[in-house]
């Protein structure tokens, strides 16, 4: 829904701006207990050997392949093939929150793309105020299909460097959306908003909540 319906209707608004400090402390111990997690669980359950050979598979050959081309085998196409895929996951990471963002906005050019300031981290936002689990949904669904994606290409080649190396950088960008979230569930459970608008990542939002008037009925005497 528009913030203009919204103010229109009579709902109360409260913008929001989390202080950074205190925003980015917890993205980063958020992001290391995730790293700690994450990469003791696959050490855990993979055998990573950097100087092990990886056996060429489809995919593997396919991603060697793409950096062949992209550096007409001038260099080594392994490191470029790899690096294409980085950046291929990373939009796949953005297309995913641009379709649940189209799910949920009601307009198209509600719909934006931007760098955050300061932090140059890519954001995809809605523009209209929406209700919290829909907001959740959008960053969560995005996180959960590519965060299993690298734990299944961790396990399935047996903690190839080359997907652990991928996986530790996206991971800085995956918890900045999780911090978001859990900032969200937060402001959810304290102060039970009607609709929320994300105006700059955690760092500026706006709440919106129902204005109820009431009215005495005391019997006349």
């Amino acid at each position: 829904m528009t913030k203009n319906d919204l103010r229109a209707q009579g709902y109360s608004v409260e913008e929001r701006f989390p202080r950074p400090s205190v925003v980015n402390a917890f993205w980063a111990i958020l992001t290391l207990i995730f790293i700690i997690g994450t990469f003791g669980g696959l050490f855990f359950l993979t055998e990573p050997d950097i100087d092990k050979k990886v056996h060429d598979d489809t995919f593997i050959t396919l991603i060697k392949s793409a950096g062949s081309a992209l550096t007409l085998g001038m260099f080594d196409s392994e490191v470029a093939g790899y690096f294409l895929l980085a950046i291929l996951m990373m939009f796949l990471y953005l297309f995913l929150k641009l379709f649940m963002t189209i799910i949920f906005c009601r307009k198209s050019e509600s719909i934006k793309f931007k760098l955050l300031e300061s932090k140059g981290m890519p954001m995809c936002l809605c523009r209209e105020a929406l209700k919290v689990w829909q907001t959740v949904l959008i960053y969560l669904v995005p996180f959960i299909l590519t965060y299993s994606l690298y734990i299944f290409l961790c396990i399935y080649y047996q903690g190839n460097p080359a997907f652990m190396v991928l996986f530790f950088f996206q991971i800085f960008f995956m918890v900045f959306d999780l911090t978001l979230i859990i900032y969200l569930l937060i402001v959810r459970l304290k102060d039970k908003p009607d609709y929320i608008a994300i105006d700059h990542h955690i760092y500026g939002y706006t709440v919106f909540k129902k204005t109820y008037v009431k009215f005495s009925r005391r019997k006349k005497i």
